[in-house]
């Protein structure tokens, strides 16, 4: 049952902007190109954000369709509402885990809304050393670009993060 405020929440949610992206994770956003893993920072699957977490967990950051789960949980497919497809990738080096300290939360062909649990994560279990900087990624952006914002404090579900612009 949600309480009054997480339905006044949810109710700002559903009115940003389909193309707004806000925060998978709360931590603190980061550019890109500063991701300790150069897959990511040279955008080798394509451009995106990434967020340093100091949350546990992941949520999606605009309404759309889980396209695949990996099985590991530590990456989501989401074809979002707008018909652009993206990627959250959590942590690097973290399919080496084999799925521990990933709790998934949806499966593909599931429809989510801007702030719904994707994956939670329990930090007791994933080694220390492990880092968990996540990614989302837009491996194919069709006459789109994203505007970025300025690397901040974010929260997830909430802080706005970027936009899908049409060139």
């Amino acid at each position: 049952m949600m309480n009054l405020f997480s339905k006044l929440k949810q109710k700002k949610e559903d009115q940003l902007p389909i193309d707004d992206l806000t925060a998978m994770i709360s931590g603190h956003l980061i550019n890109i190109e500063d991701v300790n893993d150069e897959v990511f920072s040279q955008k080798m699957m394509g451009d995106g954000f990434a967020i340093i977490p100091d949350g546990n967990v992941i949520v999606a950051p605009a309404p759309g369709i889980i396209s695949s789960v990996y099985p590991t949980g530590h990456a989501i497919n989401i074809k979002f509402d707008n018909g652009v497809d993206a990627i959250i990738h959590i942590g690097i080096d973290t399919v080496e885990l084999n799925g521990t300290g990933f709790k998934k939360k949806v499966s593909a062909g599931q429809k989510v809304r801007r702030g719904d649990e994707l994956v939670e994560l329990d930090k007791k279990s994933i080694p220390s050393r492990v880092d968990l900087t996540t990614m989302l990624i837009f491996p194919e952006l069709k006459n789109q670009q994203l505007k970025k914002v300025t690397p901040k404090k974010v929260t997830e579900g909430s802080s706005i993060i970027g936009k899908i612009e049409s060139e």
